[in-house]
């Protein structure tokens, strides 16, 4: 579990970095990364026999923000929660939009079938072929 989660955490922070170091020639105001720790409060998201998923997914959170807050000074973090509460859908998008955010990245955390092994991520972009669904959700 914990080779997963360095796993993850890396990842994460090299496509903040990769984005981020990209910002300070195009403007000058900070680049804003709004971090969302996935579920949370009464939604556990997956639940395994080590642990919930709204767990493991505030903990990479955290550290993830830290990261990005000790490395990259130009960079604010803002993170739609950061304890073990429920935020619904629409608030999480809501603090991203006031936020004026750059960069929204969603933590989440698979389940895996006993006996199986864990490989790969998932990424996924709002894409342009669904343009109106993606600003409904926005």
């Amino acid at each position: 579990m914990d080779t997963l989660r360095t796993y993850i955490l890396r990842l994460v922070a090299v496509v903040v970095f990769m984005v981020a170091m990209t910002v300070p020639t195009v403007d000058a105001r900070d680049f804003v990364v709004v971090i969302d720790p996935g579920h949370g409060g009464h939604d556990p998201g997956a639940i395994g026999r080590r642990g919930k998923e709204k767990n493991i997914n505030l903990n990479v959170a955290l550290k993830v923000g830290r990261l990005i807050q000790n490395n990259c000074k130009d960079v604010k973090v803002i993170f739609t929660r950061r304890s073990d509460v429920f935020i619904p859908l629409d608030r999480r998008a809501q603090i991203a939009n006031n936020a004026k955010a750059d960069l929204f990245i969603s933590i989440h955390t698979n389940s895996v079938a006993r006996g199986r092994n864990v490989r790969g991520t998932e990424t996924y972009t709002l894409g342009l072929h669904r343009t109106e669904e993606n600003l409904e959700v926005a």
